[in-house]
């Protein structure tokens, strides 16, 4: 695996505290009710670019494990068993638990057009990872309790593609199929808001290449440009990256139609920015010895995200329908504020509940039953490579 996981996990922690914080406390109008002033709330309504971070950031990981495997002979089967167990073992719990929920809560006397069920699709939609593509034609978001799983489903049809292109294409040619994507995701992304709405460009497959191409170039950088990382300052990245993204956030919405709302064109900026922050962080350097207690916690959520990330909307939407609100949870008091809290903590206690008992297990047993067999290739240059 790559180097520098204590600071990947710490860009993790960041992307889904950012995603948390957007479902738990903006959409509540939390935010409103404790008045938090206009500049801050820019930034917190920009939480969506956790998912962004998310997918660079896997991208990332998958393309450099494989490109250090891919002469093993099992490289394509054992990547496809490893993704299964990684993925489907919390998938399915959510999945079937709030299938199962949603039976008990209707045996109860309850409705099935709650908050968190209105609009449902059926099970072999999201066991066939179809969600995405249903959401973008609706035209609107469903079924709350298995809206997360949108950027999942994107995640799995890249991973179908990823070990097939990473092995069979030499590394320029598949940075330039990469360079491509990046390049073709915003006219993509205007064609379909143009056509299906504001859903579509969002949630689509094809309208997210570019973050998966910039994580596809991070991961090539070491083979392709061999002296990059010691031509150009990490920090200095890092801190380009973040100005940038500050400044779309900030004035976006005034230069770009679209950027922040519909995500058409503001997302290639955002997608860039955060690519190279991302560069910066992986190509930092050696790992410190010390982390602090404000890396360590966001590195704590990092190693933790998946659970978080498929969690914590259930959590939200059950902890409000318990004390009687079926429709969106609002915060417009000291007790549904409360309620948020709640939610929060009891996501963070069970998502570490289900990191250790079903993530870590099945990323052990992966380990035994799907490892790569044979020499690893490191990242060579270009001449070496080919």
């Amino acid at each position: 695996m790559p180097k520098h996981l204590v600071r990947i996990d710490i860009l993790r922690g960041i992307a889904i505290l950012s995603v948390i914080q957007l479902h738990t406390l903006l959409i509540t109008s939390a935010y409103n009710y404790l008045q938090v002033p206009a500049i801050p709330m820019l930034f917190l309504h920009a939480g969506s670019a956790g998912v962004d971070l998310f997918f660079i950031l896997s991208a990332y990981l998958l393309t450099t494990n494989l490109l250090r495997h891919r002469s093993t002979p099992n490289v394509i089967s054992a990547f496809y068993l490893r993704r299964a167990l990684r993925i489907l073992p919390m998938f399915l719990l959510l999945i079937l638990g709030g299938f199962t929920l949603e039976a008990l809560w209707t045996r109860a006397g309850g409705s099935s057009e709650t908050w968190l069920w209105r609009g449902r699709y059926p099970l072999s939609t999201y066991l066939l990872f179809l969600q995405n593509w249903r959401l973008g034609l609706d035209g609107h978001w469903s079924a709350q309790f298995f809206t997360p799983t949108w950027s999942l489903a994107v995640e799995e049809h890249f991973y179908l593609l990823l070990p097939l292109l990473v092995t069979r294409l030499q590394p320029r040619r598949f940075a330039f199929l990469a360079a491509a994507g990046i390049l073709i995701a915003t006219p993509i992304r205007v064609f379909l808001f143009l056509n299906y709405g504001h859903i579509a460009p969002t949630t689509w497959t094809i309208a997210r290449l570019d973050a998966f191409g910039w994580g596809i170039l991070i991961a090539l950088a070491p083979t392709l440009w061999p002296n990059l990382p010691e031509r150009i300052n990490p920090r200095l990245l890092i801190g380009a990256g973040a100005s940038l993204f500050a400044i779309v956030i900030v004035f976006a919405p005034f230069l770009l139609p679209g950027a922040s709302e519909d995500n058409v064109f503001g997302a290639t900026w955002i997608d860039f920015a955060l690519a190279l922050v991302t560069f910066g962080v992986v190509h930092r350097g050696a790992e410190p010895s010390r982390t602090g207690p404000v890396g360590r916690a966001f590195a704590w959520c990092g190693a933790r995200c998946y659970s978080l990330y498929l969690l914590h909307v259930p959590a939200l939407g059950l902890i409000f329908l318990a004390a009687g609100q079926t429709e969106r949870p609002k915060v417009d008091n000291l007790e549904t504020l409360g309620l948020v809290a709640l939610s929060i903590g009891l996501t963070l206690l069970i998502a570490d509940i289900c990191y250790r008992r079903v993530e870590q297990p099945s990323m052990r047993l992966a380990q035994r039953i799907a490892s790569y067999r044979g020499r690893l290739t490191e990242a060579l240059p270009i001449e070496a490579a080919e």
